[in-house]
């Protein structure tokens, strides 16, 4: 069972490997930077990946997706290795819990430099995000349980950058515009 994974590091290069050679419509065979995959073909809305040991697998892509090769070599590699939508079903379900939360409250609220702000409190985040299983809380960024001490710090931002990652404290980590809230 074991030899049915690829480490991360071979699945990264071929997918990068062959989706940056071929193009849409493209057959390759004899792949031989790849030694798992004979043959790809893609054919909007399918990927259909030949391996050497003479399996086929085809991934389509649903009416409302965008097609994407490595999302098609991806999902008729996964196929292949973990047995089928059977079982990536069952590893769905079996991690489909992470999130603890049921509904995500939006909020929209702009911040500008100079605004004074504090971080928000553990719970008030969690209760918009939720909770992974690692206890952290994924927001924009990550929300980590060591920065819980930072509740209630207050700055004044004096820069915003385009990942909306603010500036104008003294913290370790990276705090996003999701962790803030104005003071008034």
């Amino acid at each position: 069972m074991e030899d049915r994974f690829l480490d991360e590091h071979c699945w990264n290069y071929y997918l990068e490997e062959i989706t940056e050679k071929i193009s849409d419509e493209a057959v390759i065979e004899n792949v031989n930077y790849n030694p798992l995959i004979k043959k790809v073909k893609f054919n909007n809305p399918a990927t259909i990946v030949w391996f050497i040991d003479g399996t086929k697998f085809v991934s389509v892509c649903s009416d409302n997706d965008k097609f994407d090769k490595h999302i098609g070599i991806s999902v008729a590699v996964a196929k292949k290795y973990l047995g089928g939508f059977n079982e990536i079903d069952k590893l769905v379900e079996e991690y489909s819990d992470d999130i603890v939360v049921d509904t995500v409250r939006t909020r929209d609220i702009n911040f500008n430099i100079g605004d004074k702000v504090r971080i928000r409190g553990w719970c008030d985040i969690k209760d918009e995000f939720g909770v992974l299983r690692s206890g952290e809380i994924e927001c924009q960024g990550v929300f980590t349980n060591k920065m819980k001490i930072l509740q209630g710090e207050e700055f004044v931002i004096d820069r915003i950058n385009d990942l909306n990652i603010v500036y104008g404290h003294n913290f370790y980590w990276h705090i996003y515009t999701d962790m803030i809230e104005k003071v008034k």
